[in-house]
């Protein structure tokens, strides 16, 4: 199972998560540079509730449906689809990634190595995951050479590869989904901070993704999402969870005077906690990591329109809403609202890796 190599020609970025689907083709355009990527295809498809939750595929027969849909169905601006092969992420809920240590020469460590490495990491037995890893350099620390090891649950990993060829494309790479976020998040602060922290949230739960030293070292999901904010005004605003909905993405709720403010702004110190843990025990137990100076805010979630403001007070640290399209050469072509393509950044980070030559350090962040 392949995570960190591509070989097929024309392969475009699927993302699958519990509320859409995403495609995202690029072409690349003179030098191996993502900044010299540009778009030729994107898509978006929403899900009904239930067919997806937390990354397990529920109901496979319908969602094979809708990845037949957004493969078809083409609205104007979206471009057209060329090449059969696709790279499809895998939530966060059923992967894994740690940078792990083997004291050998890169040349001499086997997969083996690498398994005896993680195997206590991992919450089920080996053999139920599939693994690949790369060496993050050739040189040498005091612990032993740097690896990145990724691993998804077989189960979850076979269910994406069946419906990605029961609609005749083939299957180039699986990726794990914050790798992807992160990638294509990378240029969303000029200069990129030399650490900094992804917030991508989801419906139901956040990714904490830490990148520092030119990659991502760590992920950590977070048990909140941006339905929690919405479930919060709607239980003390007394309303429908629909006009909650709306009243969080509104301009006008940022600012104290507006009743829903508290609401949010008690929802956004949960988060603001969450993340202190998860930033705490990078600098607890990854011993050469570097102070957090930037934290960037992705996903659906992200467009509650008071938060970067209200984590920004609440941790003393920039924030910044993300643009997955800022590294492209040209963004004429693309149409989506800015809070739309928030959804997009797996997708974008997957298309990024499929246009350009994935077997390096860069593509990692």
């Amino acid at each position: 199972m392949a995570f960190f190599l591509n070989t097929q020609p024309n392969t475009f970025g699927l993302s699958i998560n519990d509320r859409s689907i995403q495609l995202v083709q690029f072409f690349r355009s003179g030098k191996q540079n993502y900044n010299n990527a540009k778009l030729r295809t994107v898509r978006g498809v929403g899900l009904p509730e239930g067919l997806v939750s937390s990354g397990e595929i529920l109901q496979p027969e319908p969602v094979r449906g809708f990845i037949q849909k957004l493969l078809t169905h083409k609205k104007d601006g979206q471009g057209t689809i060329t090449g059969k092969w696709a790279i499809a992420s895998i939530p966060e809920e059923k992967s894994f990634i740690k940078i792990v240590h083997i004291p050998k020469e890169v040349a001499h460590i086997t997969t083996e190595d690498v398994l005896s490495e993680v195997e206590h990491h991992l919450p089920l037995k080996s053999e139920d995951y599939y693994t690949d890893w790369m060496p993050l350099s050739t040189e040498q620390t005091e612990k032993g050479a740097p690896i990145i090891v990724a691993a998804v649950e077989k189960q979850t990993a076979d269910m994406y590869t069946y419906l990605i060829e029961s609609v005749g494309l083939g299957v180039a790479a699986l990726d794990i989904e914050s790798l992807a976020v992160a990638r294509a998040m990378r240029g969303s602060v000029e200069p990129t901070p030399s650490s900094m922290l992804i917030l991508d949230i989801g419906a139901h739960s956040s990714t904490a993704i830490i990148c520092d030293h030119k990659t991502t070292q760590l992920s950590h999901m977070i048990a909140r999402g941006g339905d929690h904010f919405t479930e919060a005004l709607s239980a003390a605003l007394h309303i429908p969870k629909e006009e909650a909905e709306r009243i969080k993405r509104d301009k006008d709720v940022g600012t104290v005077h507006n009743p829903a403010w508290s609401t949010l702004a008690a929802e956004a110190q949960i988060l603001s906690t969450e993340i202190k843990k998860v930033v705490s025990f990078y600098q607890t137990h990854f011993h050469n990591g570097n102070t957090i100076t930037h934290i960037i805010l992705t996903g659906g979630g992200a467009s509650i329109e008071p938060l970067s403001t209200m984590i920004e007070k609440e941790l003393h640290t920039p924030v910044t809403i993300g643009n997955p399209w800022k590294q492209l050469s040209s963004t004429k072509t693309i149409t989506i609202p800015k809070a739309d393509s928030l959804r997009f950044s797996a997708a974008v980070g997957l298309g990024l890796r499929a246009a350009y030559n994935p077997f390096s350090k860069r593509s990692l962040i």
